[in-house]
Parts: structure tokens; sequence; C-alpha cells
């Protein structure tokens, strides 16, 4: 049987390429072990992750007590498709965060842009073993006390999934296609410095604007799981919630939106957190150049940042791609560490 180690939280961010996959194990108020996992990769990913973690999750006698299914881009849902074509839905997974269109829509299995195939597929599925949610999961929902740990949805919004699901109501378009601004290289012979003053511009991706982006909070620990979403609509939530400029939301972890994208974390959502971890999905080698260097030069000159403080970026891969981001002055100069998985480990281990 496999072993796992007892941590009271642990998040392993599996490595999926350019995609989410993420698994939190965690001691609930039961003193039973619960998981959360978010989102499934690619599906050319899934035998070497996904399925790895859930036939060990199977082993250590536990279950998937909550899937939360961000959106359906395919390096996020391809993974899931998988599982359960390979598990007993119901004996490994309890129940679903899942948006959806409940009426049928014929669609072209061809693109690879917006996925809303892989959603009917996923949904019809769901339907037939009564594990899909009964409402949207949205922003307007109430913090939900989950064995313990408190689970806030910050995004999407109501009135952007309803605009999303109308995708579902009609036959995809180029118009209606993903509207994301592309890098077009990679930013990382560029300084810490220039990029920083770079003016943000934000995602226009109406996919990722309804991706599930939650706060989980467990033993005085907050993470931020904030999967392709908006900063515009998380900051909005974290304002709703009290926390401003002057009364920062304190957090031990952030997994990056949008696997590190320049267009996806904005000074104004960086001024509302304190944070000194960061997570990044990403390999440095796909074709949208994630992580963005920008993005992270954004962060270690965030007006708020306390220089004292020395940041970690948490990386799921370990190559000379990502290695060579950035130079030891800057390693130096702006009081910051990169860490990367040990040989051998598929992803990266987060124990808080």
């Amino acid at each position: 049987m496999t072993t796992r180690k007892s941590r009271r939280i642990a998040i392993k961010i599996l490595s999926v390429l350019s995609g989410d996959a993420i698994c939190v194990r965690f001691l609930g108020n039961d003193e039973q072990y619960h998981n959360i996992v978010i989102d499934g990769g690619f599906l050319v990913t899934y035998v070497n992750t996904l399925k790895k973690e859930a036939q060990c999750i199977v082993e250590s006698g536990e279950k998937i007590d909550l899937f939360v299914i961000t959106h359906t881009d395919r390096d996020h849902i391809g993974g899931v498709l998988a599982l359960i074509r390979d598990f007993e839905l119901g004996d490994i997974v309890d129940k679903f965060w899942f948006n959806y269109e409940d009426l049928t829509v014929e669609v072209d299995d061809r693109s690879g842009k917006i996925s809303i195939a892989d959603g009917i597929h996923l949904r019809d599925y769901l339907k037939q073993n009564g594990k899909l949610p009964a409402y949207d999961i949205t922003a307007a929902v109430e913090a939900v006390d989950f064995y313990g740990a408190w689970l806030t949805v910050l995004s999407p919004m109501p009135l952007d999934v309803g605009k999303y699901q109308n995708l579902w109501l009609k036959e995809e378009k180029a118009g209606l296609e993903r509207t994301l601004i592309t890098a077009g290289e990679d930013d990382y012979s560029h300084s810490i410095s220039e990029l920083s003053q770079k003016p943000f511009r934000e995602d226009r991706s109406l996919l990722n604007r309804v991706s599930i982006a939650f706060l989980f909070q467990l033993y005085g620990k907050s993470i931020l799981f904030l999967a392709d979403s908006h900063p515009s609509i998380v900051v909005n939530s974290l304002k709703r919630l009290g926390y401003s400029r002057d009364r920062k939301l304190k957090v031990d972890l952030v997994k990056l939106s949008h696997h590190g994208s320049k267009f996806n974390t904005s000074d104004e959502l960086l001024s509302l957190i304190q944070c000194d971890s960061f997570a990044i999905s990403a390999n440095g080698q796909n074709r949208d150049y994630f992580p963005h260097k920008e993005c992270l030069a954004r962060i270690l000159c965030s007006s708020g940042r306390d220089l004292t403080n020395k940041v970690q970026f948490i990386f799921n891969y370990d190559n000379d791609t990502l290695r060579s981001i950035f130079s030891v002055e800057e390693f130096e100069k702006y009081n910051f560490e990169c860490l990367y998985p040990d040989i051998g480990e598929n992803g990266y281990t987060i124990g808080l």
C-alpha cells in the first residue's frame, strides 16, 4: 500500500504541463483525513499524475470528498473525464463543484479552444450518477464549513456564469472562442525592474472569467486557489468581505491564477493580500510561455511588499527553462527564492 505523510494540511501541485491538478489533504474536525481535488490536468498527463494520486487515496481507505472542476478548459478538465472512466465514481468522489448548463447543444468536438464539448460529456455523466451540484458555484454562495475547513468562493460572479451558460445554447462560432491576449514570446531575458513597470492588462477570456476560485481556511492557515480567474473578480469579492489595503487578507499560500500569466495577477489584487509564498503550475515550456516573468516581477515589486520578508516561488517542475528566468543579481536584489520538486517527485508538496 502506498503511504502518505500525515500532515494536518498538505497541498500537492501535480506536474501536468501547463495545466492544473491540485490535491489537498487535511485532517478534519472529525479526526479523519479528507481530500479536495482541484481540476485534473490534460488527458495526456492523467496516467502519471491524477490516476496515481487517486489510487493512493483509495489505498489509504479515503475518498475524494470534493472535486472542484474550476472551468472546462482542457488543461483543467481532460484528466477528470479519464478519472471517471477508470474508477467507480460513487466509490471515489463524494461531491463535485462544477458549473454547467442543463440544456443540450451540439458543439464541434474538434475545437480545443472553448472545450464546451468536454463540459457537456462530463455534465451528462455526472447527471446520470446524481453527482451534479444543485446550484451554481459562485461568489454569491455562503462560505461552506467543510469538515472544519472554511471554503469561501471568490469567483465567478453569477452574471458571468449566466453569460457562459449561454454558450451552451448555440454552436461555437469563431467570435465566441477564447479571446485570451497571448504573450507572443517568453519575457525571461527582460529584467525584473523593466517588467515591473509595464501596465497591467487583464485577461479577456470569458472561460477563464468563470473559473471557480476560492479561499481555503483551516487551523489558522489560509490558501488562495485562484484557478484561471480574473483578478478584478477576486478583488471585488475580497472587498465585499471587508479586506482593503489597510486590512489585508493574510494568506500562507497563493496558487497563482492562470499558470503565472501576466494577465491574471494585478497590482490591485496584490495590494489586498499579505503573502510571501506563491505556487506556479506551469513547466515554462509551452506555447503560452507560462509562467510570465512579468507576473513574478509584479509580485516582487508590489507597492505593499515588505522587502525584509523573503518571497518564495514554488514550481511544480524543475528544468533549465524555469531556472533561467532570474539572474543571480536579481535573487540578491529582490530577496526571493525559487523552490523546485525533488528528483522523481510528480509535482511539489507543501505542508502547512
